[in-house]
Formats: C-alpha cells, sequence, structure tokens
C-alpha cells in the first residue's frame, strides 16, 4: 500500500483477514494518521489485534509544519481519533518524527504528548533531510534527556525504540558500500561523524 492505508479499507480488511487466517503467531502493525477511523474500522481492527502507528510530531505548530492537512484543525482531529482509539483499549505507539528545523523542541513534543497519556512514543529523526554536525548532537541530547524523564517517571518502554535498537533480522540492518553496518537504516539520517558512533561491525576488515 503507498499512501494512508484506511483510503484502501476493502484492501486493508482482506489482507488482514489473509494473514490471520494463514498465520498463528504475527503481528500487524498498521501506519495511518486515523483521521478516517470509525467504529466500524475500531471493531475490525481490535479485533484483529492490529497495532496503530499513528503519526503525531508534537504540539499543534509542529505537526502542522510537516503532516498533510496542516492547521489546527488537522491537529485536534487527530487528537480526538487517538482519544477515540485509546477509549476502546486498542493497541497502538506514536512515531515523533522529528525535523531538522524543530530539533530544538524535541524534548518539549515529547513531553506534550506523554501528556497526553501515550503509552509508547517512537522518536526518530526526519530521512534524507540536511542533519549536519550540530543539528545531529541536538537531536541525541534531547533524545537523552527523554530517555532520562522516562527513567525519573519510572514509565518504562515510554519511549518506543523500534526504529533506533539494532535490528531484530539482517533484513533491517543496512551495509554501507564501505562495508560498516548500520543497526538501522534511520541512522542514515545523521553524518558520518555522528554514524561512527554507532556501526556494528566493518566488514571489510572483520571488526565488530
Amino acid at each position: 500500500l503507498r499512501g494512508e492505508p484506511l483510503l484502501e479499507w476493502p484492501l486493508v480488511c482482506r489482507l488482514i483477514k489473509a494473514i490471520v487466517r494463514r498465520y498463528q503467531e504475527r503481528y500487524i502493525s498498521l501506519q495511518s494518521n486515523i483521521l478516517l477511523l470509525d467504529r466500524e474500522k475500531i471493531n475490525f481492527l481490535k479485533g484483529q489485534c492490529v497495532n496503530l502507528e499513528i503519526g503525531i510530531d508534537g504540539d499543534s505548530a509542529t505537526t502542522a509544519l510537516h503532516r498533510p492537512g496542516n492547521g489546527k484543525a488537522y491537529h485536534v482531529s487527530l487528537c480526538r481519533r487517538i482519544k477515540q482509539w485509546q477509549s476502546a483499549g486498542g493497541r497502538f505507539s506514536v512515531t515523533m518524527t522529528v525535523h531538522p528545523d524543530g530539533v530544538e523542541k524535541l524534548f518539549e513534543n515529547f513531553g506534550y504528548l506523554a501528556s497526553l497519556g501515550l503509552s509508547r512514543i517512537e522518536i526518530h529523526p526526519a530521512f534524507l533531510e540536511r542533519w549536519n554536525d550540530r543539528l545531529a548532537e541536538v537531536f541525541i541530547k534531547g533524545y537523552k534527556k527523554a530517555s532520562a524523564y522516562e527513567l525519573r517517571m519510572r514509565q518504562p518502554g515510554l519511549i518506543g525504540r523500534e526504529y533506533s535498537r539494532p535490528a531484530k533480522g539482517v533484513w533491517d540492518m543496512l551495509v554501507m558500500p564501505q562495508g560498516k553496518v548500520l543497526p538501522n537504516w534511520v541512522w542514515l539520517s545523521f553524518p558520518e561523524r555522528v554514524r561512527q558512533k554507532a556501526y556494528l561491525m566493518d566488514l571489510a576488515d572483520g571488526r565488530a
């Protein structure tokens, strides 16, 4: 699927039903802005134990900068749908994409999302944008501050780490042309000097 999956609802239903029939052990996660979420879709997705991965980058001003449907109304509607899915007991996580022009607000936006009662917030840098050394370091500093908050509030798992931890399988690892292996594609966002801290191994000389 390309674009918003809830626009292709009949197809999404068929795909999920096919996965459920074929696999006893499964984890289905659907990336969506959930603006088209309604009672019918909630009942189906919850019944199939589908996780919704919802994109919201922080407060209204931050989210409006890079998400479709710019404006306060979009953000209000998005928050309303999140509460609706929460009330139904559905499984979900939110993806907080941090762009270079908003990296200074990383911790502020994280705190805003945490105040909404969200139980898992993925924080990752915007892919294929202009991250220089200074901005990358600001991101890392803000991420560390968010991690300290998670520990201080005794909320393990508040920060989802699907994007930032080493991959679960080799299909998620990334081998650079020179033979160095990154744990996840998201590190491509950062300059080489920052990537040096994340390489798992160097296939060129066998070092790990």
